[in-house]
């Protein structure tokens, strides 16, 4: 069999990453949001600066269960589907998509959600239940299991877009910023999902991606000015919503220039953020309760340090101090974290204090250990060796 060579051919990780930083220029970014005077606050002879930038790697959702579909279409075109899918409507157009592969139209489709081993928004896709239904269309009246291994959907899933951002701040007299400008690059989640998974269209436009940009506003932060844009990034990758989406790089993105914001001006990380809270009294009480539950300001040991961030999302606001031990050779241990969460009404605490912990070590694994490196358009890791899924814990007190 002889293969075409494609621009994807071509792809590594280095000219990826190289078209993200081109795209953190000015010219053809999309305005998603703009409040009061930001282009004179950066203007010639304006407060002193504070610019930063960041970036992210591709990652992938890698499920603890293996993607599995088993699908069964009889003679006379019935058919049933059995898979951990977030979305019984995306099974039934993956079983129609399918089926329709072999030329065959189902007359019914009756979808079973069953137990997820993890999902992360890989399990809203259609494409392993797609085959599935492809093969049972060719062997109709015997249901069909196909499972991906786990080489397959690591190498060749769905995943998190890699992102690069541009942050400036103006700082006024009292350090705090009276201007703050956001420019993230990335690849447009909405679009690329949706031309997979929606049976009709291509997804509209990669322009403006409101993914892209979750958790770059900063709404609660009193900023005077700000401006948050975005640059959509194509790659041969197919991207998908993962986890938190938006917030996954950008609360990244912000909260580390927060910091850098107080280290300019001289201040203490958390007296720094309580400044900017003090319109938004619901998150500075989160920020405060995890400050008092870490114990911030305490001396620490030579070698050892702590950090906190804050972030809304989902209705939800949650605040975190880690405690971190550097060793000589940089190498970065992680010792403890402490959290603090507003959910509003909470019917069942346990399954609050699951999520948290769960996002706490999705988060620091991807954060210290996990990312997608690629040579000649092809993903390298291949499994648990080499794109490692968790942290070890420290057992709650």
């Amino acid at each position: 069999m002889a293969w075409t060579e494609t621009a994807a051919d071509r792809a590594s990780s280095a000219t990826l990453a190289a078209a993200l930083q081109a795209a953190l220029g000015d010219e053809g970014a999309h305005e998603h949001l703009r409040e009061g005077a930001v282009e004179a606050a950066f203007g010639p002879g304006a407060a002193p600066l504070v610019e930063a930038s960041y970036t992210v790697p591709f990652v992938a959702h890698a499920c603890m269960e293996p993607m599995n579909a088993t699908v069964l279409i009889r003679e006379d075109g019935t058919a049933e589907a059995w898979c951990s899918s977030q979305s019984p409507l995306t099974m039934r157009w993956g079983v129609n998509r399918g089926a329709g592969w072999a030329g065959v139209e189902p007359a019914s489709v009756a979808c079973h959600v069953t137990m997820t081993g993890g999902a992360f928004g890989r399990r809203g896709e259609l494409d392993v239940v797609a085959q599935a239904a492809f093969l049972a269309a060719r062997h109709r009246g015997r249901p069909v299991k196909l499972m991906w291994s786990r080489e397959e959907d690591i190498g060749r899933g769905v995943f998190r877009s890699h992102a690069a951002a541009r942050l400036r701040a103006a700082l006024g007299p009292d350090g705090l910023p009276a201007a703050y400008d956001a420019l993230v690059a990335a690849q447009a989640v909405q679009q690329s999902a949706a031309s997979r998974t929606l049976p009709f269209g291509q997804g509209g436009s990669p322009v403006g991606d409101r993914f892209t940009v979750e958790g770059l506003e900063k709404a609660y932060y009193a900023f005077p000015a700000r401006r948050v844009r975005s640059r959509h990034v194509p790659s041969h990758l197919p991207v998908g919503v993962w986890r938190s989406n938006g917030y996954s790089f950008n609360t990244f993105f912000t909260e580390s220039f927060i910091d850098e914001c107080a280290l300019a001006a001289g201040q203490d990380p958390l007296t720094y953020r309580r400044a900017l809270l003090r319109a938004s009294p619901r998150h500075r009480a989160v920020l405060d309760r995890v400050a008092a539950m870490a114990g911030w300001g305490r001396p620490m040991a030579p070698g050892r340090g702590r950090g906190i961030a804050l972030e809304a999302a989902y209705e939800s606001v949650v605040a975190q101090v880690a405690e971190v031990t550097v060793a000589a050779d940089g190498e970065v241990r992680l010792d403890h974290v402490f959290c603090a969460a507003d959910v509003g009404t909470v019917v069942n605490p346990d399954a609050v204090a699951a999520q948290m912990e769960g996002g706490i070590l999705f988060g620091a694994t991807t954060a210290m250990m996990s990312a997608l490196t690629l040579d000649a358009g092809a993903v390298v890791e291949s499994n648990f060796h080499d794109f490692p899924c968790s942290v070890s814990p420290t057992p709650r007190a």
